[in-house]
């Protein structure tokens, strides 16, 4: 019996949801001698069932308890490179446990936590596993770039580099990222998002199938951004007119459009996608927009997109959901991990880039213009861009495969 320790698990996230549930389904499917963990710190248990995939094998385990003085013992351990120092808190001790004992730490599939978001209890926790001398998996995800305008971003990089060129395991799931690792000359397995695995099969839920009601629609994600860190300062308004300008140019078509939220709580730094999605249909005047709760899995989220005419994303996983769908799809792509994963299936021409929105430099009436240009193509490659995805995907699984 093997026993597998998951650590820095995404929760809350639709597309986190998707490539957590794909992964664990191969893992419980293809290997009897797992006993796999994941783990949690202080997380709401609500979030975290939400996210469960049922198995013996598998146990869901929320270390909670007294966390004043937690967040500070972990940044200055780390950057006093005095891991010990942090176990002098018992949470974290208690935490550290499931860590010692475990055979091989993954680190979940998910965003650019090792990047510009700078997340210090991400790279904590990879450090502890380290300071185990845990074999350590950094599987399918991005990272990068990496500030140095302080002296906390040269030392948050400095830690980052150490932990890329210690994992034992690391595959990359988009181009841009690939580029960075080999200019840092790291040894990587070239991959893509791991909600490529599996494509789920599933009943649409009632009250679903009667908003669709057999009609055409097209499923809309716009993006807040301001919560990005490249778009603070960015005017929420100039965001804001563009989705609308897009919205206009749907209900032009008469086609029935569905904003389908990827967040599914509210965040202290932004407000939930549904909130957002709801104040954009309000400034629309329109009964044709039609904003779905946040409730929906991405079982449900990717079997909605598998019956619509067309997607238009501006969150990472809408792309990702519609090429596993072969739906057709336009990416609004506001970050290199959208970017790199078209360019990873050569689908660049299916892509606006809006990472100028908000600035002078933006040209927001080609941007439109471009739109509407791609919503009248064809899309005839879509079956043999999902198999190619699935591949890659698989193919990274297999290699990982040896480690078990």
């Amino acid at each position: 019996m093997s026993n597998i320790v998951i650590i820095n698990q995404p929760l809350s996230n639709r597309g986190d949801q998707a490539a957590h549930r794909s992964l664990l389904r191969m893992l419980d499917k293809n290997y009897e001698h797992l006993q796999i963990t994941v783990l949690f710190l202080n997380a709401k248990n609500e979030d975290i069932q939400d996210f469960s995939v049922e198995s013996p094998k598998i146990t869901y385990r929320n270390v909670t308890g007294f966390s004043r003085g937690l967040s500070f013992l972990q940044r200055w351990s780390l950057r006093l490179n005095i891991i010990c120092m942090s176990l002098l808190h018992p949470l974290l001790r208690k935490y550290a446990r499931y860590i010692k004992k475990a055979d091989i730490v993954i680190c979940a599939p998910g965003g650019i936590c090792m990047g510009g978001f700078q997340d210090w209890n991400h790279i904590y926790n990879l450090s502890l596993a380290k300071y185990y001398n845990k074999k350590l998996v950094y599987y399918s995800r991005s990272f990068g770039s990496f500030p140095t305008a302080t002296r906390w971003n040269s030392i948050f990089m400095d830690i980052s580099y150490r932990l890329l060129h210690y994992f034992t395991f690391l595959s990359i799931r988009d181009k841009k990222t690939m580029e960075l690792a080999d200019k840092l000359n790291l040894q990587y397995i070239p991959s893509i998002d791991t909600a490529f695995l599996d494509t789920p099969v599933l009943e649409l839920p009632a009250n679903i199938s009667c908003i669709i009601n057999n009609e055409k629609f097209i499923i809309f994600v716009p993006n807040s951004l301001t919560w990005h860190v490249a778009y603070k300062d960015k005017k929420q308004e100039d965001i804001d007119l563009f989705f609308i300008e897009i919205i206009k140019i749907l209900l032009a078509k008469n086609i029935k459009i569905l904003m389908l939220p990827q967040l599914n709580e509210y965040f202290s730094y932004h407000e939930s996608d549904y909130d957002y999605f709801q104040k954009l249909k309000i400034l629309t005047e329109s009964n044709d927009v039609v904003v779905l709760q946040n409730t929906y899995s991405s079982d449900i989220q990717q079997k909605i997109i598998e019956k619509a005419d067309f997607v238009i994303g501006a969150r990472y996983h809408s792309i990702v959901f519609a090429i596993n769908n072969c739906t057709p799809f336009i990416s609004l792509s506001y970050e290199h991990k959208m970017n790199g994963l078209l360019e990873l299936l050569n689908l660049n021409d299916r892509e606006i880039d809006i990472s100028k929105i908000g600035e002078k430099s933006f040209d927001k009436k080609s941007a439109l213009q471009k739109l509407e240009q791609l919503l009248d193509q064809n899309y005839p490659q879509a079956k043999e861009v999902k198999e190619r995805a699935h591949k890659i995907a698989m193919e990274t699984f297999n290699k990982f495969s040896i480690f078990l």
